[in-house]
């Protein structure tokens, strides 16, 4: 990346000047943010002045404010000056009259497995062949001709579109973004026809973000920021989210953080600070920043995902799905959202709309592990192993170095009696960094069955050291005191007795154990006082705990 230039400023005036000239308002509102926040100013920029418009076009754009779109078409087609600005603009508010009309349907029915199209992709998509044969088309155009290929599902065609689009402005960051949408693997981003533009490592770390390549993200924000972008809420908010990601909660929360206190009313991002805030557990935070983004703007789709996480945290899951509802009313195309309300329904034994919610993540990002893994604990709760085994599967494809993810498919191995694979599965989760520390308890257990009480035995110590290290959890109680119980009897059927004395002693502080306890200690007392067999060759033995992996 080369230092901040004057190209940057020129790049994002003109991008927010013709974005704002398009109705294009989320990237209009991008551009205005980075300029605000880049630091100081830049000798040489050329800044872009707006352009003269007709006066159908400015009817036309006061319409599209209001909604009226199907009444800005109509102004528009009326401009003697058909130019591509008037041309764009009039196909673009028929796009978006045919959103307008697709939303209202689907808010008018209860059966949420019931689908609209846009009903005027078909016609625009004939008028913009039609206009791509003349050569009539601008990076503009083309940006819109991908987007209604898009609402068709013709990916290939789209993608191409869009990547025209960057080809002809590549200051046009709304076609870099449907890019990063489309690309599935990191052999495909290789392959894209993109120009050598200062947008291009905002894009490269937008991809490897979605493809769930969070470290090579994060560093490539922080170069970013190296290269002279300094702080602005966008990166900074990009870099929490794939933090939060990798479960490094502190430093996420941190970001979050930063970000609320830069820019108090920026909404972006903050349904997934409040994601890490219910993670956490902070009950407090949750609710303090719901409260306040609800008196801000309730009717915002962010907004009602942090509501609908508040009160899921409380436990009222009945209202955390209406929120969650009233989010995808609102934007039915938020896969995090769809996601949401499929977990409330999971826990209110609504499996059936569960399902159905995982389905539309699914189709709306399919590399968005959250919906994949949903179902593979949906159809685990159903006791169908082989269907929750594919969908962990998936998951731990889009997230190949999340503990979480192996842990899942080890737990379906060994439901399925597949104790190798499993296995193999809790030990890989133990060596990328367990980050809900049970994988070696699942371990130590599947050597139990197989009566390896060695193997066992080794793997409950290595989890005592790991949260003596570590520091103890609520969830490593039952664990910590199940470890004890084996390693008692284990040390004791091993004759050591100092050992099975030690972990006896540590039974005796937890009720689900405290019987076990005694016995064991009673037990090693008799063994201390028993006169010593001449046949017994275990004396010079020692309990290995240090040893090497356990497969």
């Amino acid at each position: 990346m080369p230092p901040l230039s004057a190209n940057v400023i020129e790049d994002l005036s003109w991008l927010e000047t013709q974005c704002s000239i398009r109705r294009l308002t989320d990237a209009a509102k991008w551009a205005s943010e980075m300029l605000y926040y880049l630091p100081g100013e830049v000798e040489g920029a050329q800044i872009e002045q707006p352009t003269k418009l007709s006066k159908a076009v400015r009817m036309a754009r006061n319409c599209m404010d209001c909604q009226e779109f199907d009444r800005a078409a109509f102004f528009l087609a009326r401009d003697p000056e058909q130019n591509n600005l008037t041309v764009f603009l009039r196909f673009y508010a028929r796009y978006l009259a045919g959103e307008k009309k697709r939303l209202d349907s689907m808010a008018d029915v209860t059966d949420k497995r019931q689908t609209f199209e846009n009903g005027a992709v078909h016609e625009l998509h004939r008028d913009l062949e039609a206009l791509e044969e003349r050569r009539g088309m601008d990076g503009f155009l083309y940006y819109l001709y991908g987007l209604v290929l898009l609402s068709q599902n013709l990916r290939a065609e789209a993608k191409a579109a869009f990547e025209n689009s960057v080809n002809a402005h590549p200051a046009f960051w709304p076609a870099w973004l449907e890019i990063a949408k489309l690309v599935e693997t990191r052999y495909e981003l290789r392959e894209l026809r993109l120009p050598d533009h200062w947008l291009r490592p905002f894009f490269t770390a937008d991809v490897h973000q979605r493809l769930q390549m969070l470290t090579t993200a994060i560093e490539q924000y922080q170069s970013l920021i190296d290269a002279g972008f300094g702080d602005i809420p966008y990166i900074i908010g990009q870099m929490a989210a794939a933090r939060h990601g990798l479960q490094d909660l502190d430093l996420a929360l941190d970001g979050f953080n930063k970000v609320h206190e830069m820019d108090p009313y920026r909404i972006e991002q903050m349904d997934v600070y409040s994601n890490a805030l219910y993670v956490q557990n902070m009950r407090v935070e949750l609710a303090a920043l719901a409260h306040y983004f609800y008196d801000v703007n309730k009717f915002c789709p962010e907004t009602c995902c942090i509501v609908g996480n508040y009160y899921s945290l409380r436990g009222e899951h009945e209202r955390a799905a209406l929120y969650f509802q009233r989010a995808l009313k609102l934007d039915p195309k938020c896969a995090g959202a769809w996601t949401l309300v499929g977990h409330e329904f999971m826990e209110l034994k609504n499996t059936s709309a569960a399902c159905l919610a995982y389905h539309h993540a699914l189709e709306i990002d399919k590399k968005d592990f959250r919906g994949w893994y949903g179902l593979g604990q949906m159809y685990d709760i159903l006791r169908m192993p082989a269907y929750a085994l594919y969908y962990y599967q998936q998951a731990h494809k889009c997230r190949p170095d999340d503990s979480r993810m192996i842990v899942a498919l080890g737990d379906m191995y060994s439901k399925q009696g597949r104790y190798a694979e499993a296995q193999k599965c809790f030990w890989k989760a133990h060596t990328v960094g367990d980050i809900e520390r049970t994988a070696l308890v699942r371990l130590g257990k599947l050597f139990e069955k197989e009566q390896d009480n060695d193997q066992a035995a080794s793997c409950y110590m290595k989890y005592l050291k790991q949260i003596e290290k570590q520091g103890q959890g609520m969830e490593d109680v039952n664990n910590q005191y199940n470890c004890y119980r084996f390693l008692a009897k284990y040390c004791l059927d091993k004759d050591k007795y100092d050992e099975a004395h030690h972990f006896a002693q540590l039974c005796l502080d937890y009720d689900s154990t405290k019987e076990d306890g005694k016995t064991f200690l009673k037990k090693v007392t008799l063994a201390r006082n028993k006169p010593p067999s001449s046949t017994n060759a275990a004396d010079g033995d020692q309990m290995q705990v240090d040893g090497g992996a356990p497969l």
